[in-house]
């Protein structure tokens, strides 16, 4: 989370929805700062905040499905990801599509669920937000953030936001084509849940164009 106190704005981040890339623009450009109340991605935000502009950032459920993925199951031996440990144990050596089959098996509202992913990773963006979605104002697509962000109230003329990257999909293939097999197409469909109508993005930009 990053508080914007000039601006009177919140940023609540969303794990491999382009919240680094955003850290650093509102920090070096805007003088934010990080609240670590709630931990590094944090969704309670301070009362004294409540009433200022909380904005986020979103992402293509099955890019972001993928991109999960391939911090967990993919880089289990990755220390930067040992917070996740107990959910990327389970997931380790799976196919994506056997992978998406442990998401769907995740019940956010059963506490061992929480014991297996601490950090949240595995939610969909619609569970994520829940706490915080009736004081959102703004959730900007990470796939064309450099536009979207021109919108946001407080945002200067000349300042410019460099493309949305997760350093675990650097020098992947493309995150279509992990797709090609219905059942994980179908699975993530089913995760993801209203992801897809609330965020914005077509059910159907699984395919490779």
């Amino acid at each position: 989370m990053i508080i914007l106190p000039k601006h009177k704005a919140v940023y609540i981040s969303h794990q491999r929805c382009g919240s680094h890339t955003m850290f650093d623009v509102l920090c070096a450009k805007y003088d934010g700062y990080h609240c670590m109340d709630d931990g590094y991605h944090g969704r309670v935000v301070p009362v004294e905040y409540r009433d200022w502009f909380w904005f986020s950032t979103c992402r293509n459920p099955y890019s972001l499905a993928v991109s999960i993925w391939r911090a967990t199951a993919a880089n289990l031996d990755d220390l930067a990801y040992s917070e996740q440990w107990c959910f990327a144990a389970l997931a380790r050596d799976r196919s994506f599509t056997e992978f998406t089959k442990v998401l769907i098996r995740l019940d956010w509202s059963w506490k061992p669920t929480w014991q297996l992913d601490p950090t949240g990773i595995s939610m969909s963006q619609t569970e994520w937000f829940e706490p915080v979605h009736e004081n959102l104002k703004a959730v900007l697509q990470i796939e064309s953030l450099s536009n979207a962000v021109t919108h946001l109230p407080f945002w200067q003329e000349g300042v410019e936001v460099g493309h949305a990257k997760n350093r675990t999909d650097e020098g992947q293939p493309a995150w279509q084509t992990y797709y090609e097999d219905p059942e994980a197409v179908a699975n993530v469909q089913r995760w993801a849940g209203q992801d897809f109508e609330i965020f914005g993005y077509d059910r159907q930009t699984y395919k490779l164009p």
